[in-house]
């Protein structure tokens, strides 16, 4: 979730950020594209999509709509926080009485949401409401020797030094695992393990890194 937190901010909605995605099919760029907006609580890893809109339908959200987001964002805060939230009285599938201008499409988004506070508050599983997928990675057990480390750099063609490069360790580190002398870190394996599942791929990235010293 890098970057996450650099895009701009949505001025007056209390946290949501915004995403320029062009649309490659009609070649109008960034400006003339999508807006993503979403909401991201990096403390708790939280990432919610809220909407997306085609500036040639609706270039930004109104104040109103803005007023809506910021009043419901500003109870999911507090419930992420800890705080007793304040009532919103949001209902359902209608716009608050304060802002009678939001848009149907806010309107629905903001009366999720606002079901989702219910179900936060209410302490029951989530998944008991919404549908919750979890993945699971397959991911190699057991031992990384050695061998399995020259092997992984042969098949790459590479020095020590250049998989050391690589890899942003020492070439006395790679020496000690290729000697056996030291236990090769788990996210160091994991990434050998990538490179020996698709040597060809990796290589095509060393290859297109590769910069010949300058000559004197």
């Amino acid at each position: 979730m890098s970057g996450l937190d650099r895009n701009p901010l949505i001025r007056g909605a209390n946290g949501p950020r915004k995403i320029r995605v062009p649309d490659r099919g009609s070649g109008r760029g960034k400006s003339g594209g999508y807006r993503v907006f979403y909401l991201y609580i990096p403390r708790r890893g939280l990432v919610l999509l809220l909407d997306v809109i085609d500036k040639s339908e609706r270039a930004n959200l109104s104040v109103a709509d803005r007023n809506a987001y910021a009043e419901i964002i500003r109870r999911l805060q507090q419930i992420y926080d800890r705080e007793i939230p304040k009532p919103t009285n949001l209902p359902h599938g209608a716009a608050m009485s304060e802002n009678t201008r939001v848009s149907p499409r806010v309107a629905e988004i903001v009366a999720g949401l606002s079901a989702f506070c219910d179900v936060l508050e209410s302490g029951e599983p989530i998944e008991n409401h919404y549908t919750v997928r979890t993945v699971r990675l397959d991911l190699p057990e057991g031992p990384f020797g050695p061998d399995d480390v020259k092997l992984a750099r042969k098949r790459l063609g590479a020095s020590q030094a250049i998989l050391a490069r690589f890899l942003g360790v020492s070439v006395k580190a790679l020496r000690s695992w290729e000697q056996g002398s030291r236990p090769v870190p788990t996210i160091a394996r994991r990434f050998l393990d990538e490179i020996a599942a698709d040597p060809k791929m990796f290589g095509r990235r060393f290859r297109s890194t590769a910069v010949e010293p300058a000559r004197p």
